[in-house]
């Protein structure tokens, strides 16, 4: 059985080295901007008016909202979900047995159609020996669940030969599109290892092609770990999120995350954002607490004196 990087999101979900974006060509096209951040880079002074939405947004990993989307204020589908999907879409490729051992470069290539239509081509060039690769995939309309991709990435790691299957991948790009619900262009590095656990996040831009805004993650790690036979994820994470409207906080588990993989959305755990000093000297903080599968709340601290003097009440996903 393949294994792939269990979807916390939840993440995160947060691919990846994506060197081009795909769906067209020519001379008259023009050139697609470059993907650069240029909000605010100070600490976010966390409110009562802002702290559900940045708990939200970092929790996603985009403040998007789908195009048309109804929610009683939680996420529908997060980013992080999105390209955890697109990676373990590309972990789920096989060389083959093979009884022949020359010390060489074999290039091998897989075709993955989409759920609802369009192509997902990967393919790589491996050591037989040590495993080493170095590839592209390549998406063409890739439709699944609603989403559909443009784009290539470059990708390289590590392939376990004897089980046929991959121990490591990066994965890169400088733009890829992801249309439907959402309009959006990312960039950034990934890497995913397979037997630990552990999926981080390198200089992640986000655009909405909406309205052009920029997020920003400069870096992220998440560690996952199985439980109850397979039956779910417990999930931590650290690293940094910037807005472009708040500024940045850093974030950390203090309870860790817990996912089942029949369910849509975490069941327990939370997640610390701290952002400037308040008034009373502390960091300003908010906490997003994950009560079930379908509801969560936000508590914040708004003048950093530790404690928390806002809560949102209890909202559903």
């Amino acid at each position: 059985m393949k294994k792939t990087f269990p979807w916390f999101w939840t993440c995160l979900a947060f691919s990846v080295i994506f060197i081009g974006c795909g769906g067209g060509g020519g001379d008259s096209a023009p050139p697609a901007p470059a993907i650069v951040y240029t909000g605010l880079t100070t600490p976010a002074v966390i409110t009562a008016a802002n702290a559900n939405e940045l708990a939200l947004d970092a929790y996603e990993g985009s403040n998007l909202t789908p195009v048309g989307a109804v929610t009683s204020g939680g996420a529908s589908k997060p980013l992080y979900k999105r390209i955890t999907t697109l990676v373990n879409r590309t972990a789920e490729f096989q060389i083959g047995s093979s009884s022949v051992v020359t010390a060489a470069q074999v290039t091998k290539s897989q075709t993955v159609n989409g759920t609802c239509g369009g192509t997902q081509v990967t393919t790589i060039t491996y050591d037989d020996v040590t495993g080493n690769y170095t590839g592209t995939v390549t998406f063409t309309n890739y439709c699944d669940d609603g989403d559909v991709t443009n784009g290539v990435a470059s990708v390289s790691g590590i392939y376990d030969l004897v089980n046929d299957t991959l121990l490591t991948i990066i994965m890169s790009t400088s733009s890829i599109n992801i249309s439907g619900a959402v309009n959006l262009t990312i960039k950034g590095t990934f890497s995913m290892n397979f037997q630990t656990g552990f999926l981080g996040i390198t200089d992640f831009y986000v655009r909405d092609n909406n309205s052009g805004k920029v997020e920003w993650v400069p870096n992220f790690t998440i560690t996952s770990v199985e439980g109850g036979g397979g039956t779910y994820t417990d999930l931590t994470m650290t690293g940094r999120y910037y807005n472009p409207d708040y500024g940045y906080v850093d974030l950390t588990t203090t309870t860790s995350i817990r996912q089942y993989t029949d369910l849509p959305n975490p069941s327990s755990g939370i997640l610390l954002l701290t952002g400037a000093p308040g008034s009373a000297g502390g960091n300003t903080k908010a906490q997003l607490v994950f009560l079930s599968s379908s509801s969560y709340e936000v508590d914040a601290d708004t003048n950093g004196d530790d404690s928390w003097d806002w809560n949102s009440g209890t909202k559903n996903w």
